[in-house]
């Protein structure tokens, strides 16, 4: 808010002082390009994807894409299974936060360089696999921060189990089969 008032007050002495106006110009633009970076980001940490629009593989993509461009991790998707997309709204907002703070907790501790993902929806399970060349922790859930617990609430919710696997040095293996109810939809290839 105090940035969008520093805006407004800049454009307003603009028409007060034509001699200095292209160093205006210039710190109103720096301010503006600033405020859209921060409205992008409350944006993503408060809004569900457009997962009409894109749908979830679309949003993972998306996310997967902007941590290589932040953090410089890259990443390798084995599988993106694209019956994702049609699983209901739930589901998908679910698997979206759980992916989104596996990656959360890989670039906060992990330091890996790389991240391997992979997905796919199978009978009546997803199943959802990532893994990582981190340092590894000791895998007991006392161990386990904010983010894990999250996790583990958001597969609970689903009715699903996981399982994580990790020792000091070894990486990160994080491993989830969540039941479905819907029936899927088969997407013609084209």
């Amino acid at each position: 808010m105090q940035s969008l008032i520093a805006a407004k007050n800049y454009t307003s002495n603009i028409a007060i002082e034509a001699d200095s106006q292209q160093d205006r110009l210039q710190k109103v633009n720096y301010i503006l390009d600033y405020l859209i970076l921060k409205l992008k980001f409350l944006h993503k940490s408060i809004a569900t994807p457009p997962f009409e629009l894109i749908g979830l593989t679309g949003a993972i993509n998306e996310l997967m894409l902007d941590v290589y461009k932040q953090e410089a991790l890259s990443y390798e998707v084995e599988k993106m299974d694209e019956k994702l997309n049609t699983l209901d709204q739930y589901t998908q907002f679910h698997i979206y936060q759980i992916t989104e703070e596996l990656f959360k907790n890989i670039i906060q501790h992990a330091r890996a360089q790389k991240v391997h993902f992979n997905t796919s929806v199978r009978n009546k399970f997803i199943f959802l696999n990532i893994w990582d060349d981190g340092i590894g922790f000791y895998n007991t859930e006392r161990h386990w921060r904010e983010g894990l617990t999250k996790i583990k609430m958001s597969i609970l919710e689903l009715k699903g189990r996981m399982v994580l696997e990790s020792s000091p040095g070894l990486g990160c293996l994080f491993t989830a089969v969540i039941p479905h109810s819907k029936k899927i939809i088969k997407i013609n290839n084209k």
